[in-house]
C-alpha cells in the first residue's frame, strides 16, 4: 500500500474510535455530572504519563 493511502486509512480508523469513545462513554458521562468528567480527567492523565514513560524509554535506548 503506498504512504498515501496507508495514512488516509489510519486516519479513518482513528477518527472512527474516537467518535465512537466520545459518543458512547464521554458524552453520557459528561451530561450525567461532574463525577464522571473527574474520572475521564483522571484517566486521560493515566494515559499520558504511560506514553511519555514509553517515549521516554525508547530515546534511552538510542
Amino acid at each position: 500500500m503506498r504512504t498515501p493511502a496507508a495514512s488516509f486509512v489510519a486516519y479513518l480508523w482513528h477518527y472512527t474510535v474516537a467518535r465512537l469513545i466520545y459518543d458512547e462513554l464521554l458524552r453520557p458521562i459528561m451530561r450525567g455530572g461532574g463525577g464522571g468528567v473527574l474520572i475521564v480527567i483522571a484517566c486521560i492523565c493515566v494515559a499520558a504519563g504511560y506514553n511519555l514513560i514509553r517515549v521516554g524509554r525508547r530515546r534511552r535506548k538510542r
